[in-house]
């Protein structure tokens, strides 16, 4: 009996298998299809719409790299705070103490990703520092992370528990952020260089 239910689980698997790859082929072979029936006119519109896309995200690179995105970098007070965020889209900023080991190596964890998406600011500042903008956003515990998008305070990583706590995992940084929306995707959508657990550098 063990047997056949191995081989029913088997089958139920190769069938389950045979049918995505079927729904596969039937999506591919229904694009070329409508590939093959485009006219001149259609396909040179799509052209244009994907040069304009690419120069678009182009221009935005340049933005970006004109605002300083891929690296980690201090902001001094609470004018150059808002001018980050005015700049920027997309801000990642480290409320943190220079004092505090556990800020310190959360900002190394920011440093990581912050080269991996140029689409987002990652900024930190000491907490001590900026007393007014700590009291506006009510930043009660160090480190806190705050997420920002158009200008705005979208949510907020408080303390270590959401990255893994003391052994806190870039992954799992990684994860949040993109749960929120403050950073993108990569392009190819498989890239686990960060998945938690597999930190090229963790201990």
């Amino acid at each position: 009996l063990k047997r056949l239910a191995t081989m029913n689980s088997q089958q139920i698997l190769d069938q389950a298998a045979l049918m995505a790859v079927q729904m596969i082929e039937k999506t591919v072979d229904e694009q070329i299809d409508r590939m093959d029936h485009m006219g001149e006119d259609e396909l040179a519109q799509i052209r244009r719409k994907r040069l304009a896309e690419m120069a678009a995200l182009q221009k935005e690179k340049q933005e970006w790299r004109r605002n300083d995105h891929g690296m980690l970098m201090e902001i001094a007070d609470e004018r150059e705070f808002f001018a980050t965020t005015k700049a920027s889209k997309r801000v990642v900023c480290h409320f943190m103490r220079k004092t505090n080991p556990f800020c310190l190596e959360l900002n190394e964890h920011l440093r990581r990703v912050a080269q991996r998406h140029q689409e987002t600011k990652f900024v930190y500042l000491d907490a001590e520092r900026t007393p007014f903008l700590v009291e506006k956003l009510k930043i009660w515990m160090l480190p806190t992370i705050a997420l920002i998008l158009d200008g705005k305070v979208k949510d907020y990583v408080v303390g270590l528990d959401e990255v893994g706590g003391e052994e806190m995992q870039t992954g799992y940084l990684e994860g949040r952020l993109l749960n929120a929306m403050v950073i993108f995707e990569n392009e190819d959508g498989q890239d686990n260089s960060y998945a938690p657990g597999n930190d090229s550098d963790s201990d």
